[in-house]
C-alpha cells in the first residue's frame, strides 16, 4: 500500500483536476462508462457536479492523492425518490499507473466506513464490467456478492460487454474491511 496516498472529499477548486483524471482513466481501460472520448463536461458543469455533493446530506465525492496528482476517485450516489433512498450506488476508478497500490483498499474503507454511518442506507449496489476480474475481487473481498447480471451492458470498439450487478446487504453483514 502506497503511504503517501490521501483520501479527501473532492472539492469545487478539484474541478478541472477531476475532468483531466477522468479524461486520462478513460483512455487507459474499458472498464468505465466512458472511454477515451472522455467526458466531455464543460468545467463549470463538473463545479456544479462537485457542489452537489457537499450540499447533499448523504452523497459524496472522494478523490485519492499521491502529492499535488490525483489518482483515485470513488463518489456514493443515493436516489432522490424516498422508495428507493436506502440504496446506495457507488464508482469506484484508479489510474493505471497506481493499479495495484491498495489505492482501491483506501477508498473502499472509507466509502464502507461513511455509508455504515448513515443508518438509513440499507443496500450498496454497483455495476463492474464482467471481464474485470480484479475488481470483481475486490468487490467481493468485501462482502460484495453478484446479484445479476446486464447483458450487452457495454459497447466497446464493436464489442458488447455484459455487467455484473453486485449488492451488499448492510443490514445482514458484520463489518468488513481489507488492508
Amino acid at each position: 500500500m502506497n503511504q503517501n496516498i490521501i483520501i479527501k472529499e473532492l472539492q469545487a477548486k478539484d474541478a478541472q483536476t477531476v475532468i483531466a483524471y477522468l479524461n486520462t482513466v478513460g483512455k487507459e481501460s474499458h472498464n468505465l462508462s466512458f472511454g477515451k472520448e472522455g467526458i466531455s463536461i464543460p468545467l463549470k458543469e463538473e463545479i456544479k457536479i462537485i457542489e452537489s455533493y457537499h450540499t447533499h446530506p448523504i452523497n459524496t465525492f472522494w478523490g485519492a492523492w499521491d502529492g499535488e496528482e490525483l489518482v483515485g476517485v470513488c463518489s456514493i450516489d443515493v436516489p432522490s425518490r424516498k422508495r428507493m433512498a436506502h440504496r446506495a450506488g457507488f464508482g469506484l476508478s484508479v489510474r493505471k499507473d497506481h493499479w495495484h497500490c491498495g489505492i482501491g483498499h483506501m477508498l473502499m474503507n472509507t466509502m464502507m466506513a461513511h455509508v455504515r454511518s448513515i443508518p438509513s442506507i440499507t443496500m450498496i449496489t454497483l455495476e463492474v464490467i464482467a471481464d474485470n476480474e480484479r475488481a470483481i475481487s475486490l468487490y467481493e473481498q468485501y462482502g460484495f456478492r453478484t446479484c445479476g447480471c446486464w447483458h450487452k451492458f457495454f459497447f466497446i470498439d464493436g464489442m458488447y460487454y455484459d455487467a455484473l450487478l453486485m449488492e451488499y446487504d448492510l443490514s445482514t453483514k458484520e463489518e468488513t474491511t481489507c488492508f
